[in-house]
């Protein structure tokens, strides 16, 4: 009985045996596992009985793409991480190139002062102006051109102003400020004035001396240079201001390159020197570029940024909120420095096909013209030649012109037009040329824009016939110096990532080639008048007077002794 059990049992445990090879994967039709099935599994003898498992070459694989697994994780990770560290890198401002701190002293260097009436006079001061706010008194100090010379001063300022010192320069440009309504800022800017003198080539003053002997070491911390490129052409030798400066920012008023082609027989290779020069000056002493308008040539481009950082008057927006419940009862009129660069021949030309065709009943339209420069003879005979229906002014202030309906400009050497930004303030109608130079002002619904001349024909007839839009508000806030402080502001900063790309040893060629150039320039000792006064200053001076009187009196004492 026992033995037919254990007969039937053993028949149970073999037919079970069976079965499990027929139903097992890598088994085939006769229960046996089939070629290569042995990399896959292995037959293992346990208490249990026997099981399957993984082979060890099987295990290795999948080591392997357990590994290749982490691996891609960890380098998604890195990635990750870089991405991260690169963000911050362009979130992260270097401190020293942030202005907008309260406590930093800055000084503002340009190439023009008033009463000459032209952009780099005006913008710059107040810009300086506005930079006052919330900074102790004499934390900005605007550094201006003084003409010592009485004929060079003939040639920018209005018929009969003369100064005989910077001191009467100086109360001129104060008053100037107050009747704009900035009083308080007048009291807490600090000026100074360095030697200049006038080039009739390119119509503009250039240094006459050293500026950065002026300027006290302790107080040298944050400069903006008002037309870099103009400062630097033929700069006198002394210190670079990068050296001297923790922060150089240099915006780019003027389209040269425009006033050179159009000068000289020799006005390609002119231009072709200039733009090279331009680059070099600009890339070895400054830090930051802004440039106004992207009808600037490429300067530096790790550097530059095309942004507008000007503003206009108070006084400006205060005529366009009155115009905005009344009529404008004038004309056209034209503003500007007279030079042939500005736009005058092409005006003329304009008007001349207007007088031809009439085709917008414009023919005997009287325009006016304000503004004063070396070529405004030249400029008023060819408009006489032409018999054109144009009245000559001298320059004024713009707000003066409020009764005028429509401002005209036809240039195109401009890069950001400063009077065409107050005319939109004051609620005007402005004709201007299609350019790059315009592009800020295409958002103003009063701004007409034009590229031929039936389209200005066209546009300045609609112009005198309509009554133009009230600025909105947020059209308004663009206009003013305090959203252009905060544009520079924004602008002028440098972020570690900006910082990484910089090309420092071709910034530091081009300062040093460019101070070897001018290094053999002899220069004359500057004037006393024009040399900030500073406590250690007055006492260096005390000190040399000190030490000259005693030189004079030690040869005085060895002449009487002989």
């Amino acid at each position: 009985m026992r033995k037919q059990q254990k007969g039937r049992s053993l028949q149970t445990w073999v037919r079970s045996c069976l079965l499990l090879l027929i139903l097992s994967p890598g088994a085939s039709a006769a229960g046996k596992p089939s070629p290569g099935s042995s990399h896959d599994v292995m037959w293992m003898k346990g208490i249990m009985g026997k099981r399957r498992t993984v082979a060890p070459d099987k295990q290795s694989r999948l080591d392997m793409f357990t590994r290749r697994a982490k691996g891609q994780q960890q380098q998604e990770e890195e990635q990750e991480e870089h991405v991260r560290l690169r963000h911050l890198k362009k979130m992260i401002v270097l401190p020293e190139s942030d202005i907008g701190l309260t406590d930093r002293r800055i000084w503002i260097i340009t190439t023009a002062s008033l009463p000459w009436l032209t952009g780099t006079s005006i913008n710059p001061l107040l810009r300086a102006a506005v930079l006052t706010h919330d900074r102790d008194d004499g934390a900005v100090t605007l550094v201006l051109p003084f003409l010592r010379k009485p004929d060079d001063q003939q040639k920018v300022f209005p018929k009969g102003v003369v100064f005989s010192s910077t001191e009467e320069q100086e109360q001129s440009v104060r008053d100037w400020l107050e009747g704009a309504g900035l009083g308080d800022e007048s009291k807490r800017l600090r000026f100074a004035f360095y030697e200049g003198r006038y080039d009739k080539g390119f119509g503009s003053i250039l240094p006459a001396e050293d500026i950065t002997k002026l300027i006290p070491p302790e107080e040298a911390d944050v400069c903006i240079l008002e037309e870099p490129e103009h400062l630097n052409w033929q700069r006198p030798p002394g210190q670079p201001w990068t050296s001297l400066f923790s922060h150089v920012i240099g915006i780019v008023h003027t389209n040269y390159l425009a006033y050179s082609a159009g000068y000289t027989v020799f006005a390609p290779l002119l231009t072709f020197f200039l733009r090279g020069l331009n680059k070099l000056v600009v890339r070895g002493y400054t830090d930051k570029v802004v440039k106004l308008s992207a009808v600037i040539q490429e300067l530096a481009p790790e550097k530059e940024v095309v942004c507008n950082v000007h503003g206009v008057r108070t006084r400006f927006l205060e005529i366009g909120d009155q115009y905005a419940r009344k009529e404008h009862d004038g004309g056209a009129y034209f503003i500007g420095k007279s030079l042939w660069a500005k736009g005058y021949k092409r005006l003329f030309d304009i008007m001349k096909h207007i007088k031809k065709h009439d085709e917008s009943g414009l023919a005997q339209l009287q325009m006016d013209l304000y503004g004063s420069g070396p070529d405004r003879a030249a400029i008023e005979r060819q408009a006489k030649k032409l018999h054109l229906p144009v009245t000559f002014h001298d320059g004024t202030d713009h707000a003066n012109l409020d009764h005028f309906r429509v401002f005209v400009n036809p240039s195109v050497s401009e890069v950001l037009c400063t009077t065409i930004a107050e005319a939109l303030a004051m609620a005007k109608w402005v004709v201007c040329a299609r350019h790059p130079s315009n592009a800020f002002f295409y958002q103003f619904p009063n701004c007409l824009p034009f590229e031929t001349a039936e389209e200005f024909a066209s546009n300045l007839a609609y112009a005198l016939r309509h009554q133009p839009q009230p600025l909105s508000k947020e059209l308004r806030h663009m206009l003013t110096w305090e959203a252009a402080t905060d544009r520079l502001v924004a602008c002028s900063t440098i972020t570690v990532a900006e910082f990484e790309s910089r090309r420092h040893r071709m910034d530091r060629m081009c300062e040093t080639g460019h101070r070897l150039a001018t290094k053999k320039r002899k220069l004359p000792a500057i004037p006393r008048p024009l040399q900030v006064r500073t406590e250690q200053g007055e006492r260096k001076r005390a000190a040399d007077a000190h030490r000259k009187k005693a030189l004079h009196l030690t040869s005085d004492a060895h002449t009487i002794s002989t």
